[in-house]
């Protein structure tokens, strides 16, 4: 019989790239997924993962948690082995371009949603549990025009460690993933923008990219899924406050 099976895992952002992967992995591994999205995206023709028996879909909006209780589902039984904080979003801007509504959109669904989900979960998370952060390599090097972006990524990383050292009594350990370039619909725009400033390509600002990577390609959600499947197995039972750098060599 398989461990994991009656194991419960929460995450967020199951709809696309990394969290689409990751539920398929931890799906894959034997875990009872619960996938928190906006109703919406579960319904859509990329998210036909989400209809398995080991998946249970919650309509959740990160962005309306971080105002208020009630953004908490009630549909969510514990108890949970695990929470993967994985959704989030990006938008480029300058500091001198920068507009208020943006940076408190960027921060509500990237850090104060994630610290009151954990909040309010960690009740029904079971000693012994585990939580992943998916931070970001922009949340250790930091980058130009990402400046909301990063200073969620790298408040993630703080989290995590003193998250550790709160919740270390209980035996649940508390990481962070930071991933660099990986291919997801999300990078593919960040790169379109990109390109536009640069005023070359998509295709030829890509190629840029992967040259500055040591391994010439990017990190695929799958990869990354990998990292996060290991971070809940026995094997990682006590590692710790670590943030878990997957490098591209790219700032």
């Amino acid at each position: 019989m398989n461990s994991n099976r009656l194991k419960r895992i929460a995450v967020t952002g199951a709809n696309r790239g990394i969290g689409k992967a990751t539920t398929a992995a931890l799906v894959e591994a034997g875990y009872e997924v619960h996938a928190l999205v906006r109703s919406h995206q579960s319904s859509t023709s990329s998210a036909e993962h989400l209809n398995h028996p080991h998946v249970i879909v919650h309509d959740y909006d990160q962005s309306l948690i971080a105002v208020n209780d009630s953004g908490f589902p009630k549909t969510l039984e514990g108890p949970f082995f695990g929470l993967i904080n994985n959704a989030a979003i990006c938008e480029q801007e300058s500091l001198a371009d920068s507009r208020r509504d943006t940076f408190d959109r960027i921060v509500n669904t990237n850090l104060t949603g994630v610290f009151h989900l954990t909040r309010l979960l960690l009740p029904m998370i079971a000693d012994g549990g585990r939580i992943v952060n998916i931070s970001s390599q922009l949340g250790i090097e930091g980058r130009a025009d990402f400046g909301a972006y990063c200073a969620t990524k790298f408040a993630l990383i703080g989290l995590t460690k003193t998250w550790a050292k709160e919740l270390g009594t209980r035996k649940i350990t508390v990481n962070a993933v930071c991933p660099g370039w990986v291919e997801t619909d999300m990078t593919h725009l960040d790169i379109e923008k990109l390109a536009r400033k640069k005023d070359v390509s998509p295709e030829i600002y890509r190629k840029y990219v992967e040259d500055h990577i040591e391994m010439r390609q990017m990190n695929s959600p799958n990869d990354v899924a990998a990292l996060i499947v290991f971070l809940l197995s026995p094997a990682a039972g006590r590692i710790s406050g670590r943030d878990w750098l997957m490098h591209n060599n790219f700032g």
